[in-house]
């Protein structure tokens, strides 16, 4: 008999990778998923396909189950479980916790792109009244480009790469597909600046540009061109903060890049462009690599353009631009880069 994962999260990344990684980890997965025509079509297929677009291979998904967060058949399906997954987005986790009020301890494994996720979950757990004390929560880090096109479909469009790094923790069960490394902070850091930063740097101005797909502005020369500046800024404070190598950032900067550029995957732009102003804040990707740069005395002008030109990018699009850009500016709170940001308006 197979071990029961509980997967919460039924979109995108959650069936593009974090439920066949369990699957292939020898799982049966049962999801929950709060979209009631989601859950019932995943109930009664058993399951739903994933196509990975760069080697044109389908493969197909199978399900113990699909539950509603509301089904009272999830608590008995938590009482069997061995390990829980989350792919919901940071401002849906506290549902999860909710959900788990009357779960015994077990091992969570958010795969969110949020770092200290762990921590972020332990909290959540807390002010739900649950104590955290005996629950194992890793950091973990996702990677992969999925494409969902529900209602139309169940298919999920991914490419072959993709990868669910776990923080090694001691009496933590971590599935066997996911990778467990000692460092975790140096890994999230090193994919969320040249994977996430960059793409939501393109997406932002592939918008602004009246692009519809992340990889149309993956590809385009004028958007690279113009965060290539920036990026050059970024991996320099992966150098000084995390030791990565120059040659190793390079490498995996144009790996990054042409996994983006897939031409088979029709992730829209708004998938991806989202959130802007919480973004631009002074702890958030576009930004805090800044600040720590600035405070180590490293030069950080050559990326100031490309800010600028995300702001107002942005703000063009909002129905009244000079309102807006001052929005985003006050969103900042550094008085340096707003400072270089006005210099450069």
């Amino acid at each position: 008999m197979k071990s029961i994962a509980i997967h919460f999260g039924a979109g995108a990344l959650g069936r593009g990778l974090t439920i066949p990684f369990l699957v292939a980890s020898g799982y049966d997965v049962v999801t929950v998923d709060a979209d009631l025509q989601l859950i019932d079509r995943l109930q009664s297929a058993r399951g739903y396909d994933i196509l990975l677009t760069d080697i044109d291979e389908q493969q197909h998904i199978p399900l113990a189950a699909a539950l509603h967060p509301a089904d009272p058949q999830l608590q008995e399906w938590l009482a069997q479980a061995t390990v829980i997954t989350t792919s919901v987005r940071k401002e849906n986790l506290h549902h999860v916790a909710s959900a788990l009020k009357n779960c015994a301890p077990k091992t969570v494994i958010c795969c969110e792109n949020i770092e200290q996720s762990g921590a972020f979950f332990a909290s959540l757990l807390q002010e739900a009244g649950v104590d955290d004390q005996h629950w194992s929560l890793p950091d973990c880090m996702v990677d992969r480009i999925c494409s969902s096109h529900w209602p139309q479909t169940l298919e999920i469009e991914a490419e072959s790469y993709g990868s669910i790094c776990v923080q090694a923790l001691e009496n933590a069960i971590i599935p066997d597909k996911f990778e467990i490394t000692e460092n975790i902070a140096a890994r999230f850091q090193e994919k969320r600046i040249l994977v996430n930063t960059y793409a939501d740097g393109i997406s932002f101005i592939g918008r602004a540009m009246g692009l519809e797909f992340l990889y149309q502005a993956a590809a385009d020369q004028r958007i690279n061109h113009l965060i290539d500046d920036y990026m050059q800024v970024m991996k320099i404070y992966l150098q000084q903060v995390c030791h990565l190598s120059p040659q190793h950032l390079d490498t995996m900067e144009q790996r990054h890049r042409q996994r983006l550029a897939n031409t088979a995957i029709k992730r829209p732009l708004d998938t991806v462009a989202r959130n802007f102003l919480a973004k631009i804040t002074a702890g958030e990707r576009f930004i805090y690599p800044l600040i720590e740069l600035a405070r180590r005395d490293i030069n950080i002008d050559r990326a100031i353009p490309f800010v600028n030109a995300l702001i107002n990018g942005w703000a063009m699009q909002q129905e009244n631009p000079s309102q807006a850009r001052q929005q985003a500016l006050n969103t900042i709170e550094n008085t340096l880069i707003i400072k270089k940001l006005e210099e450069a308006s």
